[in-house]
């Protein structure tokens, strides 16, 4: 489940993302039905990823959901929002 950047990114935990979701990479909480969610790149390696919207920053300039503990000011950490380095 990858993509950039859009206002599709933020959505609510149906049946379908329930099955396919397991654990939130940002917080490792489970996801339950009804609960926000939002594409968003982290300090994962690889494509973004659905996390909590409450573990999510929305960054203007690029119009995309970033981890929390993984922003502007943190770019430099290895394997960090390998998604925003690229832009």
């Amino acid at each position: 489940m990858a993509t950039t950047g859009s206002s599709n990114a933020k959505t609510i935990v149906n049946r379908e993302l329930l099955a396919a979701l397991k654990a939130c990479p940002a917080c490792n909480r489970p996801f339950a039905l009804g609960e926000r969610v939002v594409l968003a790149c982290g300090q994962w390696a690889g494509p973004m990823r659905f996390i909590h919207e409450s573990e999510a920053v929305y960054e203007t300039d690029v119009a995309t959901y970033v981890e929390r503990g993984c922003g502007k000011a943190d770019q430099t950490a290895v394997g960090c929002c390998l998604n925003w380095l690229s832009i």
